[in-house]
């Protein structure tokens, strides 16, 4: 016979396992009703705006696809979360905002508490462009006290109001919209920046940044057939039937209109899919008209000393190169090869590798980790262009010597520094994963052997360290608005255009 004594313990044994099963449910599901589930390890809280007295944008000024904002001053503007939101459980948590205006100075906000003031800390958005990601890790012994009560932001530093994307409009992406990140696990993978990259609708500023992202996704789509679906929602955010829109500088609309040299890139991407379309004519035309004597482009033809930028083997050759040979037109082909050179023998020689001339005859920013990406990807997205072209071999050479001088700067732990050969300037990921793109897909198509594939490899494990857990990358040195000194300040942000380095990374 059983024992009396055994089946109680018997059913203690059962009643304390169904107590732990139900506990690990209810705190489960404190994070699966806002979403939460095991392929999303996050969840995106948007907030409430409870008050926000500043005032609108200037008149003729919009932000990018006419998405709502809310401007901030020093009066500030207050946030909360849904009442369920004091029911949660989280061990961390990170409050976002994302850049509406084109900020052309110093600029801080300070995060504080609702309840009583207390200030969180800081955010820094000096220099910010258009779709800027911006977030501030909350203590964790606050974590109750933001979900309760919410948040305030008011600007500490900075003369004119920034603009953020705003709460209530369903047009914004979920990552642009004012909300708290809430997760339990600091590892971070690069799944979620492939959801990024694919589904998420996190769109760039039209020009080189957006550009970016498309030509990463281009290059992914042998990889992910979403990638094709995705780079198409692009598309449709800036080219219509018959011409193209964008926010251009200060907030300004454009239409139909090429910007600067910056602003060709997309039209590289757009060039393969719609080789006739009447854009291209805007970009042919553009091109031609800041062409100088010497058959360089840049956007200050006309000067004795024009400035050009490594950028532009980026954002001229590599346009130029795809649209002459879409359209079979040698008088482009030989241009993007002419911008190529001309930046070669400007730019670049065993000293190091320039960023731009200053417009007196001298060359700044030695080294610079982004202008140096720019540069070779630049040259070996032209060169796959141009390989049955005369000066190919010039070319090929060029991205061999380029890359084997700039393999060596590479640290232990496969990132760059901002300034190759500067460590006091820091690690930084745009230039550490615009490098390791070009190294990559250098070896993929045959011209770089497999030091390149290896030195590729090592950095994007590094790059995995700066992973946000929803898939954005960390550690990225601001915009270059600010000049050499604001890039050697050790400022660091989330720059999304970085997303379509990595698409060149996580390809086969």
């Amino acid at each position: 016979m059983i024992s009396k004594n055994l089946i109680i313990n018997d059913l203690k044994c059962v009643i304390v396992l169904i107590f732990l099963i139900l506990t690990s449910c209810i705190s489960n599901n404190r994070l699966q009703s806002l979403g939460h589930h095991k392929e999303m390890p996050f969840v995106i809280l948007q907030a409430n705006v409870l008050s926000n007295e500043a005032e609108l944008l200037d008149s003729g000024k919009t932000t990018p696809f006419n998405w709502a904002y809310h401007l901030i001053d020093k009066k500030g503007i207050s946030f909360n979360w849904s009442p369920n939101a004091a029911n949660i459980n989280t061990k961390f948590a990170r409050f976002r905002i994302s850049t509406a205006t084109d900020v052309r100075e110093p600029c801080v906000l300070e995060v504080l508490l609702n309840k009583n003031n207390f200030k969180l800390g800081e955010m820094d958005l000096s220099y910010a462009t258009y779709l800027q990601v911006y977030e501030l890790q909350i203590p964790q012994k606050y974590i109750n006290d933001v979900l309760n009560g919410g948040i305030t932001l008011k600007k500490i530093k900075g003369e004119k109001p920034i603009g953020v994307f705003a709460a209530n409009d369903e047009k914004i992406s979920k990552v642009f919209k004012p909300h708290l990140l809430l997760y339990d696990n600091i590892k971070t993978n690069f799944d979620e920046l492939k959801r990024t990259l694919l589904n998420r609708e996190v769109y760039q500023p039209f020009g080189w940044m957006e550009g970016v992202v498309m030509d990463g996704l281009q290059v992914f789509t042998g990889h992910n057939p979403e990638a094709n679906s995705s780079l198409y929602r692009r598309f449709k955010q800036y080219f219509t039937k018959d011409g193209f829109n964008y926010t251009g500088l200060y907030n300004t609309p454009i239409a139909n209109t090429v910007m600067n040299v910056e602003t060709v890139l997309p039209f590289a991407l757009y060039a393969q899919y719609h080789p006739q379309h009447p854009s291209l004519n805007e970009v042919i035309a553009f091109c031609k008209n800041h062409t100088d004597k010497n058959g360089v482009t840049s956007d200050d033809p006309q000067s004795n000393f024009p400035i050009i930028k490594t950028e532009e083997c980026y954002t001229v050759s590599y346009p130029l190169a795809v649209i002459g040979n879409q359209r079979k037109d040698n008088q482009l082909i030989n241009l993007a090869v002419k911008n190529l050179l001309a930046r070669s023998s400007a730019l670049a020689d065993s000293t190091g590798i320039y960023q731009r001339t200053d417009g007196n005859g001298g060359r700044i920013y030695k080294n610079w980790s982004r202008g140096v990406a720019w540069y070779l990807l630049g040259y070996i997205r032209s060169y796959e262009q141009l390989k049955n072209h005369q000066d190919a071999d010039l070319l090929k050479k060029e991205i061999i010597r380029a890359a084997k001088y700039v393999i060596q700067f590479q640290q232990k732990n496969g990132m760059w520094y901002c300034f190759l050969h500067e460590p006091e300037t820091g690690l930084e990921t745009s230039g550490t994963a615009g490098i390791a793109a070009a190294l990559k897909y250098g070896y993929q198509i045959g011209v770089l052997d497999a030091t390149a594939k290896s030195a590729s490899d090592k950095a994007t494990k590094a790059l995995k360290d700066y992973l946000t857990p929803d898939g954005l990358l960390t550690g990225t040195a601001q915009v270059n608005k600010g000049g050499e000194i604001l890039q050697r300040s050790g400022l660091r942000v989330i720059s999304p255009y970085t997303l379509g380095f990595m698409g060149y990374l996580l390809a086969n």
